[in-house]
């Protein structure tokens, strides 16, 4: 039987038939066929775009981030005694459909090989086209590359760049995904997930499954309205950047609980899962260096924007966001760190300890970052004015 750690960190892989190997010549034509060619998606197949963002070239032209997956499902490839006790839970129709689809998103192969076509808005142009080829995908399927785009500003008031894949002529699919422009000044607001704003429980691995692909996502309390209150005190038009340990599979449920629950929308950085990731526990508990990378890159992209980081202790949050507040003293405005109790007692011990705050935060401004246990304890008007405390200390 194949470990359910070991087939979700495998199957982003997968196998992939020889019919699928990427043709020697270049696609050409961007117009819609009735007939499809290898390189078009297929029948099927599922794109997966994850959620970006555009960063300012010139006054008119915009470097737009395109990321995300062309998929196959695959055959049950073996469930794990964890997953199988899942389907024990699953009492009804409504759970075991939840359950499915949160697992499905996992049995899955990449396709190398495929071009992907973007129908831009009107209001975008790529040398006078409105169609944008992206080079084909990778041997596990993905793609990820950066285009400069000519935009009119005017058109875009709500501040995103929404598209769609061009597919072929009778594939009548809607599949789009979405780019958010960031100024080169500003605020950004950069948020883990599990246990920050969706309660997760990773200190039980069990608890972790069980939220992560049986459960109805519950939001941790009051922290949408914290969110929602930093975007409207924050100078300008905050960007928000959803930063998590969490694998890009689960990016369509992430997307629709930050909706239900009226997160600011925002970019989403998640991660890959690979062979030598691990399993899924660990892929998303071990996220230090991954977090690091992934700000570094952005602070790289907005070297003049500040930075506000909120994250919780069940992970290593503290210890990324305070290795960015020794490398970029000037770009971090605020570390918000919620202490999560109540799950398992031994592991909270330390997690928590003052020590190991102390110790993490050691050469850091310590008007700079904090501990909370209550969203309440969180003033987002004292963040703007650079009161990086909790309320009331």
């Amino acid at each position: 039987m194949v470990k359910f750690g070991t087939v979700l960190s495998a199957l982003v892989i997968g196998s992939v038939p020889a019919s699928f190997a990427a043709p020697t010549s270049p696609l050409k034509a961007v117009e819609k066929r009735a007939i499809p060619v290898l390189q078009d998606i297929l029948p099927g197949e599922k794109i997966t775009f994850v959620d970006q963002i555009a960063s300012r070239v010139s006054e008119t032209t915009w470097n737009v981030q395109f990321r995300g997956y062309v998929t196959r499902p695959l055959p049950d490839a073996g469930v794990d005694p964890l997953v199988k006790a899942l389907y024990l839970l699953a009492v009804n129709k409504e759970l075991r459909d939840r359950l499915d689809e949160r697992i499905g998103a996992f049995y899955v192969a990449g396709i190398p090989g495929k071009k992907i076509n973007i129908d831009l808005p009107a209001s975008s142009s790529v040398n006078g086209s409105d169609v944008v080829s992206l080079p084909p995908t990778s041997i596990a399927g993905e793609f990820e590359t950066s285009v400069n785009i000519d935009v009119q500003m005017a058109q875009e008031t709500d501040g995103v760049l929404d598209y769609l894949a061009k597919l072929y002529a009778l594939d009548k699919r809607q599949i789009g995904g979405r780019a958010f422009f960031v100024e080169p000044e500003g605020f950004s607001v950069i948020s883990d997930i599990d246990d920050t704003i969706k309660v997760t429980e990773v200190n039980d691995i069990f608890k972790t499954l069980k939220h992560t692909f049986l459960d109805a996502y519950t939001p941790v309390a009051g922290m949408s309205e914290l969110y929602n209150s930093l975007a409207s005190a924050l100078p300008g038009k905050p960007s928000f950047h959803y930063l998590s340990g969490s694998p890009w599979n689960l990016f369509p449920s992430l997307s629709a609980f930050t909706k239900q629950f009226n997160f600011p929308a925002g970019e989403f950085i998640l991660k890959d899962l690979a062979i030598l990731d691990g399993s899924f526990i660990d892929a998303i508990t071990n996220t230090q260096a991954y977090k690091v990378a992934s700000i570094e890159s952005l602070i790289a992209t907005f070297p003049k924007r500040k930075f506000v980081f909120i994250g919780d202790s069940t992970q290593q949050d503290p210890e990324a966001y305070a290795d960015i507040a020794k490398k970029f003293p000037a770009n971090v405005v605020c570390i918000a760190i919620r202490i999560v109790t109540g799950v398992n007692a031994d592991k909270e011990k330390d997690q928590i300890a003052p020590k190991r705050f102390a110790d993490t935060f050691a050469g850091v401004d310590g008007t700079k970052w904090f501990t909370f246990k209550d969203a309440a304890e969180v003033s987002a008007a004292g963040i703007a004015k650079g009161e990086c405390k909790a309320v009331g200390k």
